[in-house]
């Protein structure tokens, strides 16, 4: 994965579990509602991506954090 995947969403995207229109709906609603509540929560709510895409997404998000 290259450097410039550091977003959760774009990473989610990338490894299939989400696709950009409910990763912006997602960020949309957080937004608009003022929301604490992280993305992939957001995501996981409606059932867009499981606990398993998202772990996998942070574990991947986490790695390329300590190698820049």
């Amino acid at each position: 994965m290259g450097d410039t995947i550091r977003y959760l969403g774009q990473i989610l995207i990338h490894i299939g579990a989400a696709d950009r229109s409910q990763v912006m709906h997602a960020r949309s609603q957080q937004i608009k509602r003022h929301s604490t509540k992280k993305i992939g929560e957001i995501l996981c709510d409606p059932g867009y991506i499981t606990q398993e895409d998202l772990h996998r997404a942070l574990s991947l998000q986490q790695d390329l954090d300590s190698v820049a």
